[in-house]
């Protein structure tokens, strides 16, 4: 997965990244980006990791690694990331990495 982006004038440069995780989808807005891999057997789990394009710290990026559920679906807000699991939990996380909310999402 390669993002590039020539606009540059109305904020940073977006970071290279080596994907190590095989990440198969992802969600930007001005602030960062949020990946997400599928899990491929039982010893690589599904992976998902924000990263900001800019920060006050080097290691400002986070990631959590989801044992026996796969992530569906992923948002990226100004203050949250949020995953759909194959679990059908919606779980929400602080930018920080800190999870606020893991609730079961009912089908109809």
């Amino acid at each position: 997965m390669q993002i590039d982006s020539d606009d540059t004038s109305s904020g940073p440069r977006v970071p290279a990244m080596t994907d190590y995780f095989g990440f198969t989808m992802t969600s930007l807005n001005e602030s960062g980006s949020v990946f997400a891999n599928p899990c491929k057997g039982e010893k690589n789990m599904g992976t998902l990791m924000h990263r900001p394009f800019s920060s006050w710290a080097n290691n400002s990026e986070g990631s959590m690694r989801l044992e026996g559920e796969e992530v569906r679906a992923i948002a990226l807000g100004s203050a949250w990331v949020a995953a759909v699991t194959s679990l059908i939990f919606l779980r929400i996380f602080t930018k920080g990495g800190l999870q606020v909310c893991k609730d079961s999402i009912i089908k109809f």
